[in-house]
């Protein structure tokens, strides 16, 4: 196949899964192979690979971990000297936003260098936050896998200008998210924005974990929003309605948390991830 084809990379991937399908413990992404199985003699038995590198991160017995060979080059990026380079720095942080929950907060200022109509000055703040971010980088926390069989538990909230969420299992994290809001946004009441933020963290992020889950159980440190989610979708305002209605495939339920014990979710809706990805609207 020539390079440069737009649709080069899904026909490549469709391929790929042609000539895999039905081999039971292979997946694969792109060019990107991984075969996995449980050892049937005592000596794979006894030395189990415990470690793979699989696109970007790291696969061990305990979890999930940013890849180390990312991660550095993440750390020796050389400063950014415009708006397009701080765009790159940020997309490479994005990646390690699921495994960074407060790394959103000490890019702020870099976010900043961004917006439109702001002439790009380096100051001592952005190298302190460009610093920071690299020395938090090599702290990434390690995420548990998803277990299909376990209950979620989502810890959802909003503040004035982002969401926060994490989805756990056994009250240990899977994967963190957090998303600034839009101007608009900004000016939805709070209930709105609680809400929009269960829209967010299930439809935009965690789809793929939530949809056919069972008894999901969502904390709120929004009292209302809990008495809301009880009444039928006639009683609940005209924005919250079709917020709500976009939410029913989902089966889940609110239950008001106090802000204290929802920390994680409080800390994320604080300290919004720089260059989120869009919300899905659909």
């Amino acid at each position: 196949m020539p390079f440069g084809i737009s649709s080069g990379p899904e026909e490549y991937q469709r391929r790929q899964r042609e000539f895999l399908d039905g081999l039971e413990g292979v997946i694969n992404i792109a060019d990107n192979i991984c075969i996995f199985g449980c050892g049937d003699t005592d000596e794979q038995a006894r030395n189990p690979i415990q470690i793979h590198s699989f696109m970007g991160h790291i696969l061990t017995d305990k979890g999930v971990a940013p890849d180390p060979s990312k991660v550095i080059a993440i750390q020796e990026m050389p400063k950014p000297v415009d708006r397009n380079g701080v765009q790159r720095l940020l997309g490479m942080y994005q990646y390690l936003s699921k495994f960074c929950p407060k790394l959103g907060k000490i890019v702020l200022p870099l976010r900043d260098l961004t917006r439109i109509n702001v002439e790009f000055i380096w100051t001592d703040v952005h190298e302190s936050a460009f610093n920071s971010a690299k020395d938090f980088i090599a702290s990434s926390t390690i995420l548990q896998y998803y277990d299909v069989t376990l209950p979620v538990t989502l810890q959802v909230d909003a503040s004035d200008e982002a969401i926060g969420g994490v989805l756990l299992q056994n009250g240990k994290p899977v994967c963190f998210t957090s998303h600034t809001l839009d101007s608009t946004e900004r000016n939805y009441a709070q209930i709105e924005k609680e809400c929009l933020g269960h829209r967010y963290t299930c439809m935009s992020k965690w789809h793929q974990y939530l949809y056919g889950k069972k008894n999901i159980l969502v904390h709120t440190d929004h009292q209302p929003l809990e008495t809301i989610f009880r009444k039928p979708l006639s009683k609940a305002p005209r924005r919250l309605q079709r917020i709500m209605l976009k939410l029913q495939q989902y089966h889940f339920s609110v239950q008001y948390k106090k802000g204290k014990e929802m920390y994680i979710a409080d800390t994320l809706s604080r300290a919004a991830l720089a260059n989120p990805t869009a919300m899905r609207t659909s």
